[in-house]
């Protein structure tokens, strides 16, 4: 199979994107996703984006995290792609973008694309939810896609990794 992507980077994540208009790829195939993204034997990124037509805005966004399941969005996944299609010409200064859940926004701000998110969402009501073991309190809230928020008092002490992995 010969496949003509493009790899581009945004705050630190990087993504493989193709230009799928024709919806040739087989998004399906997880296990090729997973390849793709992989950083030892594949492109390696975090994860996968198809540019695809779309009947309501300029283009279609898919994104396929690097396990290869598709999730509803990314927030440096959709700069990126923004960028990708100003790069084909199928975009100008602004655009807009649907994703798994939802339409976007986007335009150029200061040399840079710049994607509106949509209002964050708290996704259980009455949060913060629950305390950690950790003894912090956390909740969780969508702002595209579900994020665990967890309050501190002091960031430079918050041991990221140890709370990743709880």
């Amino acid at each position: 199979m010969v496949l003509n992507f493009e790899k581009y980077t945004a705050t630190g994540n990087d993504f493989v994107l193709i230009d799928d208009r024709e919806e040739r790829f087989p998004e399906g195939d997880e296990e090729l996703i997973r390849r793709l993204c992989d950083r030892k034997f594949g492109i390696g990124a975090d994860g996968l984006i198809l540019l695809q037509r779309s009947e309501k805005t300029d283009f279609r966004m898919r994104y396929f995290n690097r396990d290869g399941r598709e999730a509803e969005m990314c927030g440096n996944g959709a700069r990126s792609v923004v960028l990708f299609a100003r790069n084909l010409g199928l975009v100008g200064d602004t655009c807009r973008f649907e994703s798994m859940k939802d339409l976007h926004e986007a335009r150029w701000l200061g040399g840079f694309p710049a994607v509106k998110m949509n209002p964050p969402r708290n996704l259980r009501p009455g949060w913060p939810e629950w305390e950690l073991e950790t003894g912090k309190v956390a909740g969780f809230v969508e702002i595209g896609v579900p994020h665990l928020v967890i309050f501190v008092t002091d960031v430079d002490a918050v041991p990221v990794a140890a709370l990743g992995r709880e």
